[in-house]
């Protein structure tokens, strides 16, 4: 319900001269969520040190307490946009709203089927079955096997409130959390998804695309190349410019060949590959891992 009707809004107010901005900048505001989310989650979830005295039933109490007080923070976050949805002005779909339930279950089938829809379809669900493996099943290898332990000893010096943030104690020594890690890839999004936005504009859409998926391939190789915590973070630029060229593109993409009232259809099918993608790859990386 919520993301095609907000995809649909954009892609109504979009021309093919701004869009490719117009969508970068989309990409770029959905990632200062994402940048905020794990330093809140790391925060919440701190372990207590090693030193604290506290028995493992107490251990186990406070891990449960945490991830209900994490839950919970989620869900507030989630209800604060019912506030600002009473600002948002809303912009008229285009859509026939004359159509019967079955007329437009219909319609959505017989598109789906359209040959160019449909190869873009299972193109993006193989892009979304590699982009998740950077947020599914590189947390447990980071936790597993990368070594972050110099970059946290750099940051030792750091006050207590924010050592809480960005390192944790663990059996291994001090090391940086998983989800900090990955966090370099929300942060690389906000400071350069409008730049390379503007770079990419009068590229071909595909071409940028393929270029893209290069890129996002080459940087997960290097992100799991070595036990470096440094190599990890440049594997993460190099995927993280290529989600910047492809992710918005393919909004673009199906917003600039939708027919007349069906840029919300059209934007809803985006969300097809990201079920395909996430249930094949994590199933499949889960047996490989």
């Amino acid at each position: 319900f919520f993301k095609p009707a907000l995809q649909g809004s954009l892609a109504q107010n979009l021309t093919k001269e701004n869009s490719s901005v117009g969508w970068g900048i989309f990409y770029m505001v959905v990632n200062i969520g994402g940048l905020i989310g794990p330093f809140v989650s790391a925060y919440l979830l701190a372990k207590p040190p090693a030193d604290s005295g506290m028995t493992p039933e107490e251990l186990v109490a406070f891990g449960k307490t945490a991830w209900r007080n994490l839950l919970l923070a989620a869900a507030g976050f989630a209800a604060f946009n019912f506030l600002l949805l009473l600002t948002f002005r809303d912009v008229p779909s285009g859509a026939d709203k004359t159509e019967s339930l079955f007329q437009v279950l219909r319609r959505t089938i017989v598109n789906f089927f359209e040959p160019r829809l449909l190869v873009w379809i299972l193109i993006m669900s193989g892009f979304w079955l590699m982009m998740y493996q950077l947020w599914d099943l590189q947390p447990n290898f980071i936790a597993d096997w990368v070594d972050s332990g110099p970059i946290a000893q750099s940051l030792l010096w750091l006050p207590a409130g924010v050592q809480k943030l960005l390192i944790e104690h663990t059996e291994r020594g001090p090391q940086i959390p998983q989800q900090i890690l990955l966090n370099a890839n929300a942060a690389y999004i906000i400071l350069l998804m409008v730049p390379i936005a503007w770079l990419t504009r009068k590229m071909r859409t595909l071409s940028a695309m393929i270029i893209g998926m290069v890129t996002a391939t080459v940087g997960i190789v290097v992100a799991g190349w070595t036990m470096s915590a440094g190599v990890l973070l440049f594997g993460i630029l190099l995927f993280s410019l290529g989600e910047m060229t492809t992710g918005p593109k393919k909004n673009e993409y199906l917003g600039l060949i939708a027919p007349p009232g069906k840029k919300g259809l059209y934007l809803g099918y985006v969300n097809i590959p990201v079920g395909i993608g996430v249930g094949v790859g994590s199933t499949f990386a889960a047996y490989l891992y």
